[in-house]
């Protein structure tokens, strides 16, 4: 029996606030094949945050990355469980923030991905005024190209 032909693909997304002027807060809609020139991703087998910049907002020493169109959960004292992950600062100063195993696997894979609805959040549910504070992130997208079947 022949099997079907499957790649995994890695592609990434960059974001930055700078390119959103009617944004004030943290509160992102991606489109893709408006805001991003694929139009979408098929067969999405998992999102990783790869890099975050933005400056530390005033009395926080981390902030909630949430991407609300994709389940990812965390588990927290602060009453905020929607959460992709939790993005801590090193410094008062604007510097990358990388991580490492910050990322969500999709097992069956997400057959169309055409958006996603991005929010970075302060502890207290507020969002990061980006008036002040530019933002720009890195994900990574993986999918299956091919037939899965």
């Amino acid at each position: 029996m022949n099997q079907p032909m499957r790649r995994e693909v890695e592609r990434f997304i960059h974001v930055d606030s700078r390119d959103f002027p009617q944004l004030t807060e943290s509160s992102y809609s991606i489109i893709f094949g408006r805001d991003i020139p694929v139009q979408d991703y098929n067969n999405v087998i998992k999102i990783e945050l790869k890099s975050l910049v933005s400056k530390k907002p005033n009395g926080e020493d981390y902030v909630f990355f949430r991407i609300k169109n994709v389940d990812g959960k965390v588990d927290s004292t602060t009453n905020i469980s929607d959460a992709t992950t939790i993005c801590y600062f090193d410094s008062d100063e604007r510097k990358p923030i990388h991580f490492d195993d910050n990322y969500f696997i999709f097992n069956p894979p997400i057959s169309k991905l055409s958006k996603l609805e991005i929010d970075i959040i302060k502890r207290d549910k507020k969002f990061c005024d980006i008036s002040v504070n530019n933002q720009s992130f890195v994900l990574k997208i993986t999918y299956i190209e091919g037939n899965l079947y």
